[in-house]
């Protein structure tokens, strides 16, 4: 009878959460689940602190007092330089709820997505 050793690594996710055990002695590139090649790496060893990790509330105020300084509406371009926001593109699922909580509303004007806030009196 022949006697192998097997090595495996026992992996976690550090983005999704997601737990799994290798079929070999190679430690993944990615997390199979979600694709992340950071997925071994927490927030800080990258760079990012805590700091850095806007809440939504946080994002929602700045939003209000940058678009009430400017009724006419800015772009994202512009309200993220002033709001010195760190995101490329602002959270979709944060803007829905802007769109909901604080009347925020986006037209395309000359090709150009123009966000503004309707009835700021009210709000």
């Amino acid at each position: 009878m022949a006697i192998e050793k097997i090595m495996m690594y026992k992996c976690r996710c550090e983005r999704c959460g997601h737990e799994w055990i290798t079929r070999d002695d190679k430690i993944p590139t990615v997390c199979p689940k979600c694709k992340n090649p950071y997925w071994n790496k927490p927030l800080q060893e990258r760079g990012i602190t805590a700091k850095e990790e806007m809440k939504y509330e946080e994002f929602k105020e700045k939003i209000r007092e940058i678009l009430k300084k400017y009724p006419k509406g800015l772009g994202w371009s512009e309200i993220r330089e002033i709001g010195k926001f760190p995101q490329k593109v602002p959270n979709n699922k944060w803007v829905k709820k802007l769109e909901k909580e604080i009347s925020l509303r986006r037209e395309k004007v000359k090709g150009k997505l123009i966000w503004k806030i309707e009835n700021e009196g009210a709000n």
